[in-house]
């Protein structure tokens, strides 16, 4: 329905535009890309996944506003259906200098992260994206309305989300279903002493509010820039972006030896305070985000003996991103790296608690190019400090031209079957594909 109506509005202002444009710029890109997955655990055979997609683009620049908008028209051989949706709507007016409104499917990042930052309280994860290690476009914007005051290098922004955006979250029987953040099993002593298995998942029914006045999300955010130093301050209340799926045990047949899982994804509120910190020095760029949660959900391995679902715990939670970056030109060749460093304090923590994925972690990454960007090789590596498990990616991207590229990539995961990145060690995937801007 939101697409629907969001589509309706950019054909709207763009019909009604042309007598008041400036300039109008149409473009857009062409994807078909590719991969192969192997998972001898839960695939009996290899999957070759091939999607084309289209991606048409639009904008409209004029003195008191700019309009931009851009669709996603897309087809899998997995899925066999047509996807159309819209990627991105953003309208800014511009009635003073001192003003602007925004509205629309707009990137509202206020962190300074290179990776996931504590303070992007409205973005949503899609978890596959990341990690499957392929798509850059991992991070996915949300439906707001934005006012922002300006005076001199300070700044106001004040943003509201009429629409709680939804957890992107794989299928139950996907190689990338996060199945860490459920137990395997639960000891429990009611009606008798006995283990029950949480295998065989399922989703239930969720709890995805929608669009509800008091689901609304809500954040002011004033910063500015001294000298070379970039900060701002946020309040946020809204929806949790953290995934949390909940375990909830079924007896078909009212017998407790006979049993199903389903798995509940919630939606949580919760009010927060962000501060963002960082610095240009030459080619050296210097981060710190940090977020402090009043009251965060987490999920526990243990089970409530009135409704047979795993118990939820709330605690104040501190989490925190410190991260540099150095890029050197050197003729046709420049290099990239970068290193963040991205932890957490769970006030109230007690050992039943389960972490959140990719909460406790260290990034590094180096980019290379060659031959004035027309070569290019990317090495990202994602460790895991609370269970020293890695994720690594490979990839590899020619570009003939500034319109076309073609890349290939691989993700590799090591460590324990029942830690963050261990549980997907036998996903083994290559893909791959071939871009076009116009």
């Amino acid at each position: 329905m939101r697409n629907l109506f969001l589509l309706f509005l950019a054909i709207l202002l763009f019909s009604s535009a042309h007598k008041l444009y400036s300039e109008v710029v149409i473009g857009g890109k062409a994807e078909i890309s590719y991969s192969i997955i192997v998972n001898e655990d839960k695939l009996k055979k290899s999957i070759l996944d091939m999607t084309a997609s289209f991606y048409p683009s639009f904008s409209v620049n004029s003195r008191h506003y700019d309009f931009s908008t851009t669709g996603n028209i897309s087809y899998s051989t997995t899925a066999r259906a047509p996807d159309i949706s819209i990627d991105s709507f953003e309208l800014v007016l511009n009635p003073a200098d001192l003003l602007t409104i925004k509205i629309g499917r707009i990137f509202y990042l206020p962190g300074t992260s290179e990776f996931i930052s504590p303070t992007n309280y409205f973005a949503r994860i899609d978890y596959e994206k990341l990690l499957g290690g392929i798509s850059p476009d991992y991070i996915l914007p949300n439906d707001i309305l934005q006012l922002g005051f300006f005076i001199g290098n300070y700044y106001l922004l004040l943003t509201t989300a009429p629409f709680t955006g939804e957890f992107i979250l794989p299928d139950t029987n996907s190689i990338w279903f996060p199945g860490k953040d459920i137990p395997k099993s639960i000891d429990v002593s009611f009606p008798f002493d006995q283990v029950l298995y949480l295998e065989n998942l399922s989703y239930g029914d969720t709890d995805f509010p929608g669009a509800k006045l008091e689901n609304i999300g809500l954040s002011a955010e004033a910063g500015g820039t001294i000298s070379t130093f970039d900060f701002s301050l946020i309040f946020y209340h809204g929806s949790d972006n953290t995934p949390l799926i909940q375990g909830e045990i079924f007896f078909p047949q009212g017998l407790f030896e006979n049993y199903d899982v389903i798995v509940i994804p919630r939606y949580r509120m919760i009010n927060a305070l962000g501060l963002n910190l960082s610095a240009n020095i030459s080619s050296l760029r210097l981060w710190g985000d940090t977020s402090y949660t009043f009251s965060k959900t987490f999920n526990t391995n243990r089970l409530s003996s009135t409704n047979f679902s795993t118990m939820l715990a709330k605690s104040p939670y501190l989490e925190y991103s410190l991260g540099a970056s150095y890029e050197y030109y050197f003729q046709r060749f420049n290099v990239f790296i970068l290193g963040e460093y991205k932890n957490n304090v769970i006030v109230n923590r007690k050992d039943y608690f389960i972490d959140n994925m990719l909460s406790s972690i260290f990034l590094g990454m180096i980019r290379a190019r060659f031959f004035q960007n027309m070569f290019s090789s990317m090495f990202t590596l994602i460790y895991s400090i609370q269970d020293s498990s890695t994720a690594l990616v490979l990839k590899e991207s020619y570009s003939p031209s500034d319109d076309l590229e073609l890349s290939v990539a691989a993700p590799i995961f090591f460590g324990d079957k029942k830690s963050d990145f261990g549980q997907f060690k036998n996903n083994h995937v290559v893909a791959g594909g071939v871009t076009w801007r116009f």
